[in-house]
C-alpha cells in the first residue's frame, strides 16, 4: 500500500484517496525484458536506422542455393525510374506491317474492296472513294499498296494505287486532328496532286471542300505539311486518272457550274456503279456524265 501511495500527489493525499492497483506489462516472450528504452540493435546485413532501401538481404542456405549478391544502387544508377531532367523514352511497340497485298478481286462496295490472297486469306481493305470503281472486275488480279493501323479495338488495312498516294496518306495523319478516315476522305474528294498543290499554295479552301475538313484543321494541315512534301516531287497538273472519257466528263461537270472536287467526285461514283453493275465501263464521255449528275 505504501508503495502504490507514492504514485499520489499531495493533494489527493490530503483527501484519503488511495491509488489503485494496476495491470502488470506482460513481458516479451523469448527471454527476459530489457530496460526501458532500449532498442533492438540490428544484425550485420539487415536494416538499420529506419533508412528505406534494399539491403544485402536474402534466404539463407537452408532454403535452398546461397543468394546472389544484392545489387547496390549508387548516385549514377538511381533507381531504376525517370532520368533525372530529362523526359522518359516512348514506349517501344512493334506493329504488324502489310505494305502490299496482291490477289483476285472478289468484292467491292462503296470505298471498300475484299482481296482473296494466293494463301486463301481475304483481306478487307479500305481504299479512297473511287478507286474502287478504278479497279478492274471481279475476278482479276489486283495489286495494292496498304498501310495496316492498329487500334486498341480494331486493326484496319487502307489501300492505294501507288505508293507515292500511300506515302501521302501517312503525311496527312501527322497533323493532330487528322485521323486515318480523314486522310481517306481527303484523298477520295481530291487527287493526290491537287492535295499536294494547295499545301504547297496554303490553300485552305480547297482542303476544306472535303467533308469532315473545317478551317482550324486545313490551317493546321498547311501549317504542319507545307515543307514536308518536297519528297513527293512536281505533282504537275493532272486532275483525274483514267481514260480520257473521264477527264471529259469532268470537264463537261465544270462547265455546268459544278466545282472541280465535286464533279471527280462524281464522275469516280459513276464508274464504281458501273462496275457494280457489271455494265460495260467504256461508255461515252455522255453516258458517263448522265450517270455522274445522279451524284451531285
Amino acid at each position: 500500500m505504501r508503495r502504490n501511495r507514492e504514485r499520489l500527489s499531495r493533494a489527493e493525499r490530503a483527501h484519503g484517496a488511495r491509488a489503485r492497483a494496476r495491470a502488470r506489462r506482460p513481458r516479451a516472450r523469448g527471454g527476459a525484458a530489457g530496460p526501458a528504452g532500449a532498442r533492438v540493435r540490428a544484425a550485420r546485413g539487415q536494416e538499420a536506422r529506419r533508412r528505406d532501401g534494399r539491403r544485402e538481404q536474402g534466404a539463407g542456405r537452408l532454403h535452398g542455393q546461397a543468394p546472389s549478391a544484392a545489387r547496390r544502387a549508387t548516385a549514377s544508377s538511381g533507381c531504376g525510374g525517370r532520368l533525372r531532367g530529362r523526359a522518359l523514352p516512348p514506349p517501344r511497340r512493334t506493329d504488324p506491317v502489310i505494305r502490299r497485298i496482291r490477289g483476285e478481286l472478289v468484292g467491292r462496295a462503296d470505298g471498300v474492296v475484299e482481296v482473296l490472297t494466293a494463301d486463301g486469306v481475304g483481306y478487307e481493305v479500305g481504299v479512297p472513294l473511287g478507286l474502287a470503281g478504278r479497279l478492274p472486275p471481279e475476278g482479276s488480279e489486283v495489286e495494292l499498296h496498304t498501310v495496316l493501323v492498329v487500334r486498341d479495338d480494331a486493326f484496319e488495312l487502307f489501300g492505294f494505287e501507288t505508293a507515292r498516294d500511300r506515302e501521302l496518306f501517312q503525311r496527312l495523319r501527322v497533323p493532330s486532328g487528322v485521323g486515318p478516315r480523314l486522310a481517306l476522305a481527303i484523298l477520295g474528294a481530291l487527287r493526290p496532286e491537287r492535295v499536294v498543290r494547295a499545301i504547297r499554295a496554303k490553300d485552305h479552301r480547297t482542303l476544306q471542300t472535303v467533308s469532315g475538313v473545317g478551317k482550324k484543321t486545313a490551317e493546321r494541315i498547311v501549317i504542319e505539311l507545307t515543307d514536308k512534301l518536297d519528297d513527293l516531287g512536281d505533282p504537275g497538273d493532272d486532275p483525274v486518272s483514267g481514260d480520257g472519257v473521264a477527264a471529259a466528263a469532268v470537264q463537261a461537270l465544270r462547265g455546268l457550274g459544278y466545282p472541280r472536287s465535286q464533279s471527280e467526285q462524281a464522275v469516280s461514283r459513276a464508274l464504281q456503279g458501273l462496275a457494280q453493275a457489271g455494265d460495260d465501263p467504256d461508255v461515252g464521255a455522255e453516258e458517263l456524265v448522265r450517270r455522274a449528275l445522279q451524284h451531285v
